[in-house]
């Protein structure tokens, strides 16, 4: 259950929290700045953005765990660096007069048997390189579902602020069972890959574009504010280069498509899971339709 604060109760309870971590403040994590810290922290002051504690990072924070708790409800943590000074996050979802906001926590890590175990670097390069891999597909080193769902929210949140449009696309391989059965699973694999790098080769030419691995042999391609026209050229071109993809020494190998589309105008008031729900609900229309087709709506 979140918990509701007007403004003034929530400098109060941060109050009382300071003297409990090091670090406590009130994140908005759509635009990622800190709104609310304690009365009087003169060490830890409102910054532009709320990653900016963290070293000065320009970008935000790939393990966004505010982000994540708003999108949850519920709590998140994570490790982040300073250096080579290790600290613990916290966020907990909350509602401060009707805005949905995350509280974070952060404690300085001094835990002398957790630092003996690895020791201070070793456990940074741990802790790093476990979030690089958070949001990444290990077969194809494309963004993994996670990553969609949480990146897709923050689209959804800013393309309402900003009144822009989002387009997504669940493009589904057709026969994978057929391939893996006859040909054996790594070339299934193979042609997942081969998919996979194709579409990232084609889709990262606009900013804010991205694709993930959805599931096993399912893509999910958003793209932000994108022209209707644009948008049927571009899938249309998309089906067209994996249906002409080709294997090296598998060349019988031919790949088919089934592929839905949704376009926030459409739905304004979509949410993360009726975008999907609603490009998931087109592919079968698609399929249903034949091969390599693509479905726009659901007539």
């Amino acid at each position: 259950m979140v918990r509701k604060y007007t403004a003034a109760q929530m400098q109060t309870l941060l109050a009382d929290l300071q003297t409990l971590y090091d670090l406590v403040r009130v994140v908005e994590p759509v635009q990622a700045v800190a709104t609310l810290t304690p009365p009087n922290a003169a060490d830890v002051p409102l910054t532009a953005h709320c990653h900016d504690v963290w070293n000065g990072r320009s970008e935000r924070c790939i393990n966004c765990i505010s982000l994540r708790a708003v999108q949850t409800g519920a709590r998140q943590t994570k490790y982040e660096f300073i250096e080579q000074d290790i600290f613990y996050a916290m966020a907990v979802p909350v509602e401060v007069d009707g805005r949905m906001l995350a509280l974070e926590m952060v404690s300085k890590v001094s835990d002398p048997v957790l630092l003996s175990a690895y020791g201070a670097g070793e456990f940074v390069s741990r802790i790093t390189a476990f979030n690089a891999k958070l949001h990444t597909d290990q077969t194809t080193g494309l963004f993994n579902q996670p990553y969609y769902e949480e990146k897709l929210y923050l689209m959804l949140q800013k393309a309402a602020l900003n009144k822009t449009d989002l387009a997504v696309a669940m493009l589904e391989v057709d026969g994978f069972e057929h391939v893996a059965s006859h040909f054996g699973h790594h070339v299934a694999d193979e042609a997942i890959i081969a998919i996979g790098h194709l579409l990232s080769a084609n889709i990262s030419r606009r900013r804010g574009d991205f694709i993930a691995r959805y599931s096993t042999h399912t893509f999910a391609i958003v793209m932000d504010n994108i022209p209707r026209r644009l948008l049927r050229e571009r899938m249309v071109d998309l089906v067209r280069r994996v249906t002409s993809l080709r294997l090296l020494g598998y060349e019988d190998v031919r790949l088919n498509v089934a592929t839905g589309v949704f376009l926030l105008s459409d739905q304004r008031d979509a949410s993360c899971l009726d975008v999907t729900t609603t490009a998931a609900r087109r592919v079968e229309i698609a399929r249903a339709a034949g091969f390599n087709r693509i479905a726009f709506s659901d007539r």
